[in-house]
């Protein structure tokens, strides 16, 4: 009798941390014994798996219930035995379309209950071959070429349908129509349809039980403003990029319950701002370039539920700080781009409940810095291209409780970073451009809980490298635009737990690229604008949980090629500016046969035809 070394729970939690890497769990885990076998046939009804070869095989599909798939027709062919799936997303690839005969499949999958597919060139014909999908309740099919007649299919066969995302179609006010039959809807995402007018408001404003809408980049004039507000029960609205007018605004404030509202793009008016004031329910307000000044301001400071704001590029001033100060609810303020400047973040600097700030091009200066570091309860913090030479930095060691630090182009050098390496409760640092050269890393290698860093063009060389070593916790490294070489790769390569690197332009040649393969757990390496040529492609190829892999201007040519398109668990390839010939084509075409990949060669002359 087969000894149970842990109990059925046990497995399946260590199968967790394995996500959605269905090949790996088939080909091995389920080989370890009986009983590990037993419970990932029957748990697949739990995992989401992603398909991106052919090699997907046996009666585990049987069992499958959640499937993200890339464009390869033999695994739609291998659909129909997937009977337990209930929802099913193809995602959007530059490049990669769906053909009829794999939407015939799709459509004969009649227990799905969820379908998306983006930007994969589906028109009416193809929605036609789908009608049989009856227990759809969800559906995101964006991006596509679906006119009147697809909505009409839609509307007349998937009476279950609660959501759908039918943005950047060619729907017109017919289709709205037909969209508007769907009176179970509660979620409609109907955005970038610019033959929709007035009339296919109208018609919309039927759909009593909507409470979610996105109608942005949709021209609403006079005609339909006044329906915007039938939509009762909308607790979340998105009318970015609508040429809205005052009138439309007046019809808004009407929506009792809403608590989100996305209005970016759009001229905000003063008596445009009173409006949006009688909102006094509102909880998100996004209202990024929309030409709020001090005035508007005032109004928008009355929202007193309001705890995220975006007021990103507008005109804010002083003046408008000054209002916005007043918002106590307020735990997330979004700022950038606003001209506030020193006074600005001193009335800013009231709002201590703020837990999230970006304060970013302000021409915020030192004492700015001094006023914006009073926020004590601050978790995340940006300040970007503030040119203040890194003057104030001394302040920031004061916010305890960040996690979050974003503070490029502000030449805080070596010194600087020595005042960032205080705030231990760090997971997160983005500094790049700011010349702190091997003293800055060695400051930051005492943040111990670091998670992810972007350090590029910093001067930091292989001494830097060695000092980042201590980074136990590491899982994305972005160090592009230094002078670390070889050496600094090899002291890179102690990061066990990377999974994502960006190691370009670091003067790295094939010795590098061989201590680079010793980090397994990888599986985004950009490392474009190095010298590994051959040897180095071939020791990257050793990377076998890669999914994204850059190897642009490398001095690589065939035989490197060659390597590489062994790497089938590859997702995305980028190989432009090296030596590929026909052979090195030939290689990575058989590739695309067997799994799928986007594949970017831009100035290769061998692959500029596009025929992979």
């Amino acid at each position: 009798m087969e000894r149970e070394v842990f109990q059925d729970d046990v497995i399946y939690e260590i199968l967790s941390f394995y996500g959605d890497d269905f090949k790996f769990l088939v080909m091995n885990c389920a080989l370890v014994s009986k009983q590990w076998y037993n419970v990932i046939l029957s748990t697949c009804h739990n995992m989401t798996v992603k398909c991106h070869s052919n090699d997907v095989n046996g009666q585990f599909l049987q069992n499958i219930a959640n499937l993200e798939i890339k464009v390869l027709s033999n695994i739609y062919k291998k659909l129909i035995l997937m009977k337990s799936v209930t929802n099913l997303c193809i995602p959007y690839v530059v490049g990669v379309k769906i053909d009829s005969e794999s939407v015939t499949y799709i459509g004969q999958l009649k227990q799905l209950t969820s379908l998306e597919i983006q930007g994969m060139d589906i028109d009416d014909e193809h929605v036609e071959s789908m009608a049989e999908l009856k227990q759809l309740t969800s559906l995101y099919i964006s991006g596509n070429y679906i006119g009147s007649e697809g909505v009409k299919i839609i509307s007349e066969s998937f009476n279950k349908l609660t959501k759908l995302n039918i943005s950047a179609n060619y729907i017109d006010n017919v289709g709205a129509k037909y969209i508007s039959q769907l009176k179970q809807l509660t979620s409609l995402e109907i955005a970038c349809n610019d033959s929709i007018g007035d009339a296919g408001i109208i018609y919309l404003s039927g759909l009593e039980h909507l409470t979610n809408l996105d109608i942005s980049r949709i021209k609403i004039g006079s005609g339909g403003a006044q329906y915007i507000g039938k939509f009762e029960q909308l607790t979340c609205l998105n009318i970015n990029t609508c040429s809205i007018d005052d009138k439309v605004l007046q019809s808004i404030s009407q929506l009792k319950k809403l608590i989100v509202l996305h209005i970016s793009e759009n001229e905000i008016s003063i008596e445009g701002a009173k409006y949006i004031s009688k909102l006094n329910q509102l909880t998100s307000l996004y209202i990024s370039e929309s030409g709020i000044r001090s005035e508007q301001a005032r109004y928008i400071s009355e929202l007193k539920q309001l705890t995220y704001l975006d007021v990103t590029k507008n005109y804010v001033r002083e003046e408008g700080a000054k209002y916005i100060r007043n918002m106590k609810k307020l735990t997330t303020l979004l700022v950038s781009e606003n001209y506030v400047c020193e006074q600005g973040a001193e009335y800013i600097s009231e709002m201590t409940q703020l837990t999230k700030l970006d304060i970013s091009v302000n021409n915020i200066n030192k004492k700015g810095v001094f006023h914006i570091c009073k926020l004590k309860q601050l978790t995340e913090l940006s300040i970007l291209e503030s040119h203040f030479d890194g003057e104030g930095l001394e302040y920031i060691s004061e916010l305890k409780n960040l996690t979050i630090l974003n503070f490029p182009y502000s030449e805080m050098r070596g010194v600087g970073v020595k005042y960032i390496s205080q705030l231990n409760q760090l997971t997160c640092l983005n500094i790049p451009y700011n010349r702190i050269s091997d003293e800055g890393a060695k400051y930051i290698s005492e943040l111990k809980q670091l998670k992810e860093l972007s350090i590029s063009d910093n001067s930091i060389s292989s001494e830097g490298a060695n000092y980042l070593t201590d980074l136990k916790n590491l899982t994305k490294l972005v160090i592009t635009g230094n002078n670390l070489g070889n050496d600094g790769a090899m002291h890179i390569s102690e990061l066990k737990k990377l999974t994502i690197l960006d190691i370009s332009h670091n003067s790295i040649s094939s010795e590098g690229a061989k201590h680079l393969s010793d980090l397994k757990n990888l599986t985004e390496l950009v490392i474009k604008g190095n010298n590994l040529g051959n040897d180095g492609a071939m020791s990257i190829s050793e990377l076998k949980q890669l999914t994204h892999l850059d190897v642009c201007d490398n001095n690589i040519s065939d035989e490197g090629f060659k390597a590489i398109s062994k790497m089938n668990q590859l997702t995305r390839l980028s190989i432009y500016e090296n030596s590929i010939s026909g052979e090195g084509v030939e290689f990575i075409r058989k590739m695309t046969q067997s799994t799928f990949i986007d594949i970017q060669c831009w100035s290769n002359q061998s692959c500029q035809d596009g025929t992979f």
